[in-house]
């Protein structure tokens, strides 16, 4: 099992905007490579998560307000941005049999 450790740099209002907002480009883009493991709850967090814009040109992600849950929503940003760093460092290993992830 090959193992993929990426640094993340969290606790930057800005940065973590930068990352959303790369995340819905690529998901909506006409001609996008994106995929997804299939989750049926990570789909349901990603199209619950709404945006709650500050006077700071940021945003946080917030729930709907009907209970529905968007804790998904910020792993997803993190390994979407982890899988741009590591492709435009072209750090990709190779691949052969399962893959582990390690984010921190």
């Amino acid at each position: 099992m090959n193992l993929v450790i990426v640094n993340a740099e969290l606790g930057r209002p800005e940065a973590s905007v930068a990352a959303a907002d790369r995340l819905l480009t690529d998901v909506r883009k006409k001609d996008s490579e994106f995929t997804h493991d299939g989750c049926a709850i990570t789909e349901f967090h990603i199209s619950s998560t709404r945006k709650s814009e500050k006077p700071n040109k940021t945003y946080t992600l917030v729930k709907p307000g009907d209970g529905r849950k968007i804790d998904m929503a910020i792993p997803s940003v993190l390994a979407h941005e982890a899988a741009g760093d590591v492709t435009a460092a072209d750090e990709w290993p190779a691949l052969v049999g399962p893959q582990l992830v390690h984010i921190f």
